[in-house]
């Protein structure tokens, strides 16, 4: 079956990519001086397409500035590699490309623990329980830190985040400031704050903005106001 399509191994793609910039800049000197180092892929074995576990930027690049089809780079800028009789998987190979050669920081190796134990407990699931190995300390390993940071990234990989909520301050509703204004009301009569506001001038104020509330609702209504009038 030939090549048609690349795609990206999940082991590679857990890695951060290069920036818009720098991945420009990669393409227009690949443009100017070629592929030092070829993509290796790996066959996936179905629908005619392979899996990068080395060069997804370099890919990425190739696409952006070169603007070639899948099958244009698999004739000049892939390699294909095998891992029989090889000591190691595919993703420790990956792992071991990238783990220097990036710098990664120490939140980034963390991150990286976290989703490589995520992917390779994934993989051992329909294996034996006698079968499977650490996937957690095998992450920790490729990726440099402890067990049990590996651990507690893989932890919060596996967690869903709730939805955030929205910082955006919305705009109060006519019902809402009338409920604000009868909270506020009682707060005042409860505390006796009338210090320096009259009873009388209390209900004025509350009146004044109670009419603007009526306004309000009529705006949201979309009704014309030809001859409400009100001081503010």
């Amino acid at each position: 079956m030939s090549i048609s399509k690349l795609e990206v191994h999940p082991a590679a793609a857990i890695f951060p990519m290069m920036s818009d910039e720098e991945l420009a800049e990669l393409g227009e000197s690949i443009k100017a001086h070629g592929l030092r180092e070829k993509i290796q892929v790996i066959p996936k074995g179905e629908d005619g397409a392979t899996l990068v576990i080395d060069g997804r930027n370099r890919l990425e690049a190739i696409r952006r500035t070169l603007k070639l089809s899948d099958e244009e780079i698999i004739k000049q800028f892939v390699q294909g590699i095998t891992f029989v009789g090889k000591n190691y998987t595919p993703e420790e190979y990956v792992v071991m490309s990238n783990i220097e050669r990036r710098n990664l920081t120490q939140a980034q190796r963390r991150d990286l623990a976290g989703k490589l134990a995520v992917m390779l407990s994934e993989r051992q699931k329909h294996l034996p329980k006698e079968e499977r190995t650490d996937t957690t300390a095998d992450a920790a390993r490729m990726a440099g830190v402890s067990r049990r940071t590996a651990a507690t990234a893989k932890k919060a990989a596996t967690t869903k985040e709730p939805a955030k909520k929205s910082t955006t301050p919305q705009e109060p509703r006519p019902v809402n400031v009338i409920q604000q204004l009868e909270a506020a009301r009682k707060t005042l009569r409860k505390k006796k704050a009338v210090d320096k506001w009259t009873t009388p001038q209390l209900r004025e104020a509350y009146v004044r903005a109670k009419d603007i509330v009526d306004i309000m609702t009529k705006l949201d209504e979309g009704r014309t106001l030809p001859g409400d009038k009100i001081i503010v």
